[in-house]
């Protein structure tokens, strides 16, 4: 049985985005590490690892974001390693998302043979079996919003996240060999879509990816808002607000939202982190109001002083004179 240390970093930003009434922080990222095998500092392993990480890097553009490589060095210890971005992301965000995560999985899972890290445009992976064209499905994350369908809603609900669930799936598993990977949108109220979206990486036959994307949707929660499911073969993931790039019905989102996971203390890490943005709030208001206020009274009275000046030198200047 094959162990593996798992561990979430949240990277949180003061930046958010609002959708209805809550704020969610931006970006996760979550790794794996199998620590049944370890490689020794400066062993061929590592060398082998140090260039394929390298080849990561320099291929991180490349097309549909998907590219895997061997390792190889002097022929010992190979390391498999691949990696895939998501769909609907650019060239540039995928070099980006790949360039953080090699140096994160380094960290993540020292002197570790396998090793797996997700971001939230990205996922990378490495091993010294080799992992091409092979379905795996652990291990696997979900994660999950906190905000639950009410009860009146939860048989429509079902049976609108089943058939779109089950709609990209079949969509998804049948692209090409570059790849796999679809969305749709559904109205689920008058004021309300569901986004959904899965992807797998296109080394898979058609008939794994649909494997891997049924045991996935087995986990998906279908009382909340939203979910996501990760694992090393594909992705599942839908929400009620649009957290990919190619939906219909709005512009690109600068960045998307991080979906809450399902442990009470990161739960509440949310919950400090939503009076933390309110604190902000409050303490940059209270610091530029009284500014404002300030300079709107000098520039009101330097207004009024400059009137009086004028109409002292000439007693015909009637005319409306604006303040500066």
């Amino acid at each position: 049985m094959m162990r593996f240390k798992q561990s979430m970093i949240f990277i949180f930003s003061l930046s958010l985005v609002v959708h209805g009434a809550e704020a969610y922080f931006l970006n996760y990222t979550w790794s794996a590490c199998n620590e049944d095998t370890l490689f020794a500092v400066n062993s061929t392993y590592q060398k082998n690892l140090d260039l394929l990480l390298s080849a990561f890097a320099s291929n991180a553009s490349a097309d549909n974001g998907f590219f895997n490589y061997t390792a190889s060095g002097d022929s010992s210890d190979p390391v498999y390693g691949l990696f895939l971005c998501r769909g609907d992301v650019t060239a540039d965000v995928c070099s980006d998302c790949i360039s953080t995560a090699e140096k994160m999985i380094v960290e993540s899972c020292p002197g570790v043979e396998k090793g797996i890290i997700w971001r939230e445009w990205c996922m990378l992976r490495y091993s010294s079996r080799n992992i091409f064209s092979t379905l795996q499905y652990d291990p696997q994350r979900l994660m999950h919003n906190v905000n639950n369908i009410s009860t009146a809603d939860q048989s429509t609900w079902n049976r609108l996240l089943g058939d779109t669930i089950s709609e990209i799936i079949s969509k998804a598993a049948s692209g090409g060999s570059h790849l796999k990977y679809a969305t749709k949108e559904a109205s689920f109220t008058e004021l309300k879509t569901l986004y959904s979206m899965a992807q797998c990486t296109p080394d898979l036959s058609s008939a794994d990816c649909k494997k891997c994307f049924k045991a996935a949707e087995s986990y998906l929660p279908t009382s909340s808002v939203g979910g996501i499911v990760l694992t090393p073969s594909c992705s599942l993931r839908y929400e009620l607000y649009p957290f990919y790039s190619n939906f219909s019905s709005a512009p690109r989102p600068q960045a998307s939202v991080l979906p809450a996971p399902v442990t009470p203390s990161q739960v509440e890490d949310n919950s400090r982190g939503k009076k933390l943005s309110k604190k902000i709030a409050i303490i940059v208001v209270a610091a530029v109001l009284p500014i404002a206020i300030v300079i709107f009274c000098k520039l009101n009275r330097k207004g009024r002083n400059k009137s009086h000046t004028l109409n002292a030198k000439s007693d015909e200047l009637h005319e409306f004179l604006p303040n500066e």
